[in-house]
């Protein structure tokens, strides 16, 4: 989730029940079972379009049950991480300057 959590930081995560876009949250991905921590993107039917913040194109499903919960600490701002959606043509040379 690079830029907004570095490597090895501890996070807590807390089920609410209820997500939107841009929320941070801890899922298993529908089709492989694998867990991962990414911001919604959309929602289509019965599922969740993940997205890692560093990734440039790849959206991942998971179905909304799969979710155990939401981003609590470090608070990150759904605003900020939709913006940084909405920079996503430009994000492969902004996550390069964030490294440098």
């Amino acid at each position: 989730m690079f830029p907004f959590l570095t490597d090895g930081e501890q996070v807590t995560v807390r089920s609410r029940g209820v997500y939107r876009a841009g929320d941070i949250v801890f899922a298993k991905l529908a089709p492989t079972d694998q867990a991962v921590l990414h911001y919604i993107a959309g929602e289509e039917g019965e599922y969740y379009k993940l997205m890692g913040a560093a990734n440039l194109c790849r959206v991942e499903l998971c179905r909304k049950t799969d979710v155990a919960g939401g981003l609590e600490h470090p608070q990150v701002s759904p605003r900020k991480v939709r913006l940084w959606h909405a920079l996503l043509p430009l994000r492969r040379y902004m996550l390069w300057l964030c490294r440098k």
